[in-house]
């Protein structure tokens, strides 16, 4: 009898093996791009972070990687006068990617952001980004 269950238990295994498709190149291509563009935008979270008066108080409050690869950022940090202040950033993929700021890059930022961010959809990795910016 345990001969028998033995056996039909191997049978099942063979079957579910065989009925298990091959990987879908255009799919792993597809999660090696947004895999891509999820490193880019938490490296310029990073950089973001980095390039703040008081680095310490920075905050990501959304992240939003978008499906032509930019990434959309809302931030709070301490400015110059000891305030906290949101702000806004967009990141352009391309050769070279651009990061534009709000309070830096005015009319270029906020037509990237209305180009960009105000569309639904996306990924939103803020809670990821958040962890491992805050190494």
């Amino acid at each position: 009898m345990a001969l028998i269950i033995v056996a039909a238990t191997a049978g099942a295994i063979s079957n579910a093996q065989r009925e298990k498709a091959p990987p879908d190149p255009a799919e792993t291509a597809r999660n090696a791009v947004i895999g891509a563009n999820q490193n880019a935008a938490i490296r310029a979270a990073q950089l973001l972070k980095a390039s703040m008066k008081d680095p310490s108080s920075f905050e990501l409050k959304s992240l939003v990687v978008k499906d032509d690869g930019s990434s959309c950022y809302t931030i709070r940090a301490k400015n110059a006068f000891n305030a906290s202040i949101e702000s806004a950033a967009v990141l352009i993929p391309g050769k070279t990617p651009q990061l534009l700021l709000e309070e830096r890059d005015s009319n270029r930022f906020v037509k990237a952001w209305n180009e960009r961010c105000t569309k639904a959809g996306g990924e939103d990795i803020t809670g990821l980004a958040a962890r491992l910016i805050s190494r």
